[in-house]
């Protein structure tokens, strides 16, 4: 017996995702939110990013520098002030603060 070579020989498994796809699918039934609610969440989210977690970035902007980047020591300048500039506000002291907790508390 030969098998048709336009048959999926996944459609059962095809079929039964169809079936039970809103159910997988986080987003049906949801609310909508406006452009702006998640425009404000993203600008929150990065501005908190760039508050607490200014050493990586710094980091990230010196590795930039090892590979022939145009522009990359100004960046690298930028992200260093910066991280000075959050190190004198005490920012990377909660950071640290708060990711020990998390590991204590994940470790047990």
């Amino acid at each position: 017996m030969s098998i048709d070579p336009n048959i999926d020989p996944n459609i059962g498994a095809n079929a039964a995702f169809q079936r039970h796809r809103n159910e997988l699918d986080i987003t049906v039934g949801a609310p909508s939110q406006r452009l702006s609610v998640v425009v404000a969440i993203l600008i929150s989210g990065v501005v908190v990013a760039a508050v607490f977690g200014s050493g990586a970035m710094r980091d990230w902007a010196f590795e930039l520098t090892l590979d022939a980047i145009p522009g990359a020591e100004l960046v690298f300048a930028a992200a260093d002030t910066w991280h000075r500039w959050m190190d004198w506000l005490g920012a990377p002291d909660v950071f640290d603060a708060i990711h020990a907790w998390i590991e204590r508390w994940r470790l047990g």
